[in-house]
Parts: structure tokens; C-alpha cells; sequence
């Protein structure tokens, strides 16, 4: 009772200093405006990279393709195909379900 009596004392002066259902924005105008056309490109792509330490902004077209060469990158990434013994796929999900159980 006395958290419930606590939170409608503190509703109460919020709503008498003029703060409450009030919402405050945390952008500039000029910043908000910006947002808002970069939110209508339609054909663009915005993602973190590097563990979200900066920003991609490009092209749907063009980002997909950069995603592709770097995937198809044979001296970086080895193809595994699932249907083989060497496929280290099955032991990591027995791995993974034995520490879930």
C-alpha cells in the first residue's frame, strides 16, 4: 500500500507542476525534418556496422551487392553444405541443446 500511496502522490504533483502526459522531444526541429526524409528513401539502406560503431548508408541495390562479394569471398567464408559428415552444423546444435537442457 504505502508503493501504491507513493506513485498517486507523485502523479498528483506532476500533474500539478504541468509535467504530466506531457511528451519532450529529444531532437531539434532541423534534426527531426531530417529524419523524416531520410525515412522516406524508399530504395536505401541504413545498418550499423563494425559492432555499431558507425553507420551504412547506401543503396538496396548496392548494399546487397557488397553483401554478396563479401560472402562469396572464398578465402574468408567456406561453403558448408549441411548434407555432409564434415558439416560441423549438427555437433553445434547438440552442443547448443545440450547446455539448454
Amino acid at each position: 500500500q504505502a508503493l501504491e500511496l507513493y506513485l498517486q502522490l507523485t502523479v498528483k504533483e506532476l500533474k500539478t507542476i504541468g509535467l504530466c502526459n506531457k511528451s519532450f522531444d529529444n531532437m531539434s526541429s532541423n534534426h527531426r525534418q531530417a529524419l523524416k526524409q531520410l525515412q522516406s528513401w524508399d530504395d536505401s539502406v541504413f545498418r550499423y556496422f563494425d559492432k555499431g560503431t558507425g553507420w551504412v548508408i547506401d543503396t538496396q541495390d548496392n548494399y546487397e551487392q557488397k553483401v554478396m562479394d563479401h560472402l562469396g569471398d572464398k578465402d574468408t567464408f567456406t561453403p558448408i553444405n549441411e548434407a555432409e559428415d564434415t558439416s560441423p552444423i549438427p555437433q553445434k546444435i547438440k552442443d547448443i541443446n545440450a547446455v539448454i537442457e
